[in-house]
């Protein structure tokens, strides 16, 4: 979204921009999976790592940073940020595991 910003590009139009490129190769990827012959296994995971990295593409647009929310507290709110990011990714395998059992 920086390099975008750079080249004159207003932060929400970068943004938008980010978030549409993540989602179309995000969904390429992985609609290409099942196409893939079984024999390659190393083509599913070329295919899941191309996923993966569009993913991070789709993160850049949609995740409010944490300069764009302060600048004098961005330790403050980046720690609090993360602790419930963290937070929810412990108690997630636990809903899974009961919703599944």
């Amino acid at each position: 979204a920086a390099g975008l910003g750079a080249r004159g590009v207003r932060l929400l139009a970068s943004r938008r921009i980010m978030c549409a490129t993540g989602f179309f190769g995000t969904t390429s990827a992985l609609l290409l999976l099942p196409r893939l012959p079984a024999s390659i296994p190393g083509a599913t995971t070329i295919c899941f790592c191309v996923a993966l990295s569009f993913t991070g593409l789709h993160a850049e647009g949609f995740r409010a940073n944490y300069l764009d929310v302060t600048r004098a507290h961005t330790g403050l709110v980046s720690s609090v940020g993360n602790a419930i990011s963290s937070l929810a990714a412990m108690a997630a395998p636990l809903v899974a595991s009961n919703l599944v059992t």
